[in-house]
């Protein structure tokens, strides 16, 4: 009786290339999706896919109503499970028939563990160079390499056979791959725990593949080397015409090289052809049939250097011919620090309704990439450099050892005043249009692409190919009035700034944070409130006086007036006294003008007092709050007491040397506005003693001035910022 088989419940996905003809050992994963007796979930099983068995001829059709029989246990031959959209059938289930013709279309001819112990091991080994050898693809060597082999002629102008293209470009993929990754470090990260196990895995993989390259180790390095210095020339066998390919004379070669060079006319390839035919006859050379011939010509690695820079730029030659250094990265935060400026890479809406962007400088640390300190502006300059070191040093609590930089106009300053070299031990400009020596480039092109994600992301620059890192203009445009302000693109910035910070890093797989914070630099030198003052803190342009009335200073056309305060927070009028009419040199940090240093005048500019802003108080009495009343009394008695002890010192000093108006007949007149209720003090015939006023003040015991205007002092100015220090 024939059984009643229902449609196949699900897709079978028949065009799956990295398993065709690829039989294979799997994992089931946990799951219910299996349909097999021969194994069951978390075994391991040799399979075969769908489009594989389709390859030998089974109809597809006749598998999937065999497969949903399975399913619903009407049949018990063809078992299987599934891995997303995938169908693996596994081997051992199947009917003998079947696993006849899978030997022997898929395996030829081999049994499952024979044919394994090569196409296992391939497998294996593929799954670890793949990554690898993807990336070569985007090389800009492998890519110029390729064209050659593509655009290879002969001297009749004819091109390499399709086949000979092929084995030759194949080759050239794995000669690519392999001068990348000869390093310990690069076989490190493939897993290999030494260089011998990869070298023998390429070579069974070399083998596998019917790749034309040397099998031998010895004969590889040697061609890899070849490959390194002549480029895919040393590919072409010279027994297809490799050296009898392109007669091209001596002269004729520089006569090409001359005229392609040349950035006047900027010849083309076609252009050049015709040009050369029309002078052979005159030169005696012998015409061209092709201009591939002259393609191949130039870009012989031989001589595509002596055109390159000339047609392409100095600066590109430079990146292309110019042995590059291979460093280490540092070993410990603060060892080197590198800074620079980019576009902040964010649209946003300025005062005037228009579209802008504007600049961001960075400095960042090149052990753990966290960047330290920032300043946004509309262009870098001296502001922005100066206010970025002041930000990473605040941040870090050191000094580092090392600090690379460029040369641009606002460093020219800073280098001018020595700043830079307070700043680290080492301060060295790196070397123009030389982007490779600056690491932060390479971050910054990281931290854009991965982090960078907003609409109204301007893209990164011009000569980025990847669509992800350019802009949505077309959105942007239809969406101008909804883009944000520069306050709140700066907010989008910082927030795509502390995803950075915290994400992990490439090398350490740690946050980059936590990997800064846990390191320790012995040789980085803390940081303290005198090498603030040093490095950051700004001279008044002139010595000011001080008065009564404290010290004057103007910054950006705005005056500030400051004095000095006793250890108990009160107006120090002795200082006052002392200094009247004295000049200082005022040093302030202008991002916090709470807290000012004055410094003598003389030649060594020592340190006198720390001085703060000058204390107000209301003039109008109904303004005027318990303490504003109580600093007034307290000033009044204060400033008695001053105007007593001044008479009174002057007086005795009068009276020990018999000038005083006493000892003379004559008459001392009152000091006003004191209440003299003593008849003596009045006529002056006894000294005047200050006692009086010094206990008046004693018995304000309504407030406790010494702490009451600690209190008051603090509620006019935050302390507090001065605390970190």
């Amino acid at each position: 009786m024939q059984r009643c088989i229902k449609a196949f419940p699900v897709r079978i996905r028949s065009g799956n290339k990295k398993n065709k003809n690829m039989p294979q050992y799997r994992n089931i994963p946990d799951t219910d999706k299996c349909y097999s007796e021969v194994a069951k979930p978390g075994e391991r099983v040799f399979c075969v896919t769908v489009p594989e068995l389709v390859s030998c001829g089974v109809s597809e059709t006749y598998m999937k109503r065999g497969i949903s029989a399975q399913r619903n246990g009407e049949v018990y031959c063809w078992p299987h499970h599934k891995e997303g959209n995938t169908v693996y059938i596994h081997y051992e289930g199947l009917k003998d028939k079947y696993k006849a013709l899978i030997r022997s279309l898929l395996m030829d001819g081999k049994d499952i563990a024979e044919w394994y112990a090569v196409n296992g091991r391939l497998n294996d080994i593929m799954n670890r160079f793949n990554p690898y050898i993807n990336a070569v693809y985007n090389d800009e060597d492998y890519i110029e390499n390729d064209r050659f082999i593509q655009d290879y002629a002969f001297a009749d102008g004819s091109a390499l056979s399709a086949e000979l293209a092929k084995k030759y470009r194949d080759a050239l993929v794995w000669i690519a791959f392999l001068s990348k990754v000869r390093d310990k470090k690069t076989v490190l990260e493939m897993g290999y725990a030494r260089a011998g196990a990869f070298w023998d895995d390429v070579e069974f993989a070399l083998r596998s593949k019917s790749i034309s390259l040397p099998k031998v180790y010895t004969k590889l390095q040697a061609k890899i080397r070849e490959y390194i210095r002549r480029g895919a020339v040393c590919l072409i066998s010279e027994k297809i015409g490799n050296t009898s390919a392109v007669k091209i004379t001596d002269e004729a070669g520089e006569w090409l090289i001359a005229h392609f060079a040349s950035p006047v006319e900027r010849m083309t390839v076609e252009r050049l052809f015709v040009l050369y035919n029309s002078v052979a006859g005159q030169m005696k050379w012998k015409p061209l049939v092709s201009s591939r011939t002259i393609q191949m010509f130039l870009n012989r690695p031989d001589v595509k250097p002596k055109w390159y820079g000339m047609r392409y730029g100095e600066l590109k030659a430079k990146e292309k011919y110019v042995r590059q250094h291979k460093t280490v990265l540092p070993t410990c935060r603060d060892a080197l620090w590198y800074s620079d400026g980019t576009k902040l890479n964010l649209y946003y809406l300025d005062e005037k309704g228009r579209i802008a962007t504007c600049q961001v400088y960075e400095v960042m640390d090149a052990y753990s990439e966290v960047f330290l300190g920032y300043h946004i502006s509309k262009s870098e300059n001296y502001e922005a450099q100066y206010n970025a070191f002041k930000m990473a040093i605040k941040f870090a609590g050191y000094r580092p050892y090392e600090l690379k930089y460029d040369n641009q106009g606002g460093h020219k300053r800073l280098q001018t005043g020595n700043f830079l070299e307070k700043v680290a031990r080492l301060s060295i400009n790196t070397a123009p249009y030389n982007g490779k020596s600056k690491t932060i480039e390479s971050a910054f092109g990281r931290f854009q692409s991965g982090f960078m994600s907003g609409w109204n992301f301007t893209g990164q620059n011009i000569t980025t190919k990847r669509l992800e890192s350019k802009a949505n203009m077309e959105f942007i445009l239809a969406n101008k009035n909804n883009l944000p302000t520069l306050e709140n693109a700066i907010k989008q910035y910082l927030q795509y700034r502390t995803e950075w910070n915290n994400a992990r890093h490439p090398k350490s797989g740690m946050p980059r944070l936590q990997m800064y914070r846990d390191s320790v630099n012995p040789k980085a030198r803390k940081i303290e409130l005198w090498d603030m003052v040093d490095l950051f803190w700004v001279r008044s342009a002139k010595p000011v006086t001080y008065t009564n009335a404290g010290i004057t200073i103007r910054i950006n056309n705005q005056k500030y007036t400051y004095e000095v305060f006793t250890e108990k927070g009160l107006p120090d009028t002795a200082f006052m006294l002392r200094n009247i009419d004295r000049k200082f040199y005022v040093y302030y940090d202008p991002d916090d003008l709470d807290n000012v240093k004055l410094f003598s005048v003389d030649k060594d500019s020592r340190f006198v007092a720390d001085a703060r802003p000058y204390i107000e108080v209301h003039r109008a009495k109904q303004d005027q709050d318990e303490l504003d009343a109580s600093f007034i009394k307290y000033q009044e008695l204060e400033g008695k007491r001053q105007r007593v002890e001044m008479m009174q010192r002057t007086e005795d000093l009068m009276k020990k040397y018999g000038t005083h108006p006493e000892q003379n007949g004559l008459n001392m007149p009152p000091i006003k506005g004191l209440n003299m209720k003593n008849e003596k003090c009045k006529n002056r015939s006894v000294p005047v003693e200050i006692g009086g006023y010094e206990k008046e003040m004693s018995n304000l015991d309504e407030l406790d001035l010494a702490e009451e205007y600690d209190k008051y002092i603090n509620s006019k100015i935050d302390f507090d910022k001065y605390k970190d220090l």
